[in-house]
């Protein structure tokens, strides 16, 4: 995403979230981590596919049920956390097999 962003010449800063309305201008880029707790008019989620949600650790297929259920869990409470920071809309966009924690 940054990569097109400065092809495009549009302004764009790696945010940890700390940053007050106003601070900086351009497109903010977050992690969904950085996200919580944040609210804003529009929403890009990028490369959301099968390959990056959820990102599974590599020793997952190791852990019993439960725990793999917990996990996913949080994983697609991430996501959720991400689709309600926007207030007016929200664009995902990825290639490849959807993901399963993409219901639309």
């Amino acid at each position: 995403m940054k990569r097109f962003l400065h092809k495009l010449k549009i302004p764009y800063f790696e945010s940890t979230g700390n940053h007050k309305k106003g601070d900086r201008l351009g497109v903010r880029v977050l992690t969904f981590h950085g996200m919580k707790g944040l609210e804003f008019k529009q929403i890009f989620l990028t490369d959301v596919n099968a390959r990056t949600i959820p990102i599974l650790p590599a020793n997952f297929n190791a852990w019993d049920v439960a725990e793999q259920g917990a996990y996913l869990q949080s994983e697609r409470a991430l996501l959720y956390v991400a689709f309600k920071r926007a207030t007016e809309s929200v664009q995902v966009t990825g290639i490849g097999q959807k993901s399963e924690m993409i219901d639309c």
